[in-house]
């Protein structure tokens, strides 16, 4: 693996793709028959249809378009370049990312922080949210829950998530 990375002769799929709308069309319709079909019959539905378009969707057979498209085009260029990369898996990683505030404190969402010794923590609220004495913590206002978490557990809450279903809360995730 490392002489394959290191050759020089392969590059990293980011995923980002460019393409026009009618050039994807035409490879769905040569690669993907039956989800173009879908996809074209799911367009052709008027709003009142909701019902016949969720029916569409769930019959979809689920592919990536890099397996079920792109593996098989052959109008394809590379384009190399350096764009940078962070892994936005965390609340943590999402902090490094973030324009903060004279005391560190990132705030995402519509709604205001206001802080009291507040430090190097990350506020995402659609309302007010004041906060006393916290310092690397995450407050997450989601309206109808409220997740509060120190930024070093942050990788703990897939595992919160999981009690949550086992405790029947998943109308909350």
């Amino acid at each position: 693996a490392e002489e394959y990375a290191g050759s020089g002769r392969h590059y990293w799929n980011t995923g980002y793709f460019c393409w026009t709308l009618g050039h994807i069309l035409d490879e769905f319709s040569r690669h993907l028959p039956a989800m173009s079909a879908q996809l074209r019959a799911m367009r052709a539905l008027g709003a009142d249809e909701q019902g016949a378009f969720a029916r569409l969707w769930n019959e979809i057979r689920p592919v990536t378009i890099d397996v079920g498209i792109m593996e098989r085009a052959e109008r394809v260029a590379v384009i190399p370049c350096d764009l940078g990369w962070s892994d936005v898996g965390s609340w943590a990683s999402l902090y490094d990312l973030l324009p903060r505030d004279e005391e560190g404190n990132a705030h995402l969402g519509a709604g205001q922080h206001v802080g009291l010794d507040t430090r190097s923590s990350i506020i995402y609220s659609e309302r007010l949210v004041a906060t006393v004495g916290l310092e690397g913590m995450v407050v997450v206002d989601a309206g109808d829950a409220v997740l509060v978490l120190p930024t070093s557990r942050a990788q703990d809450v897939s595992a919160l998530v999981q009690e949550m279903r086992a405790r029947g809360l998943d109308v909350y995730l």
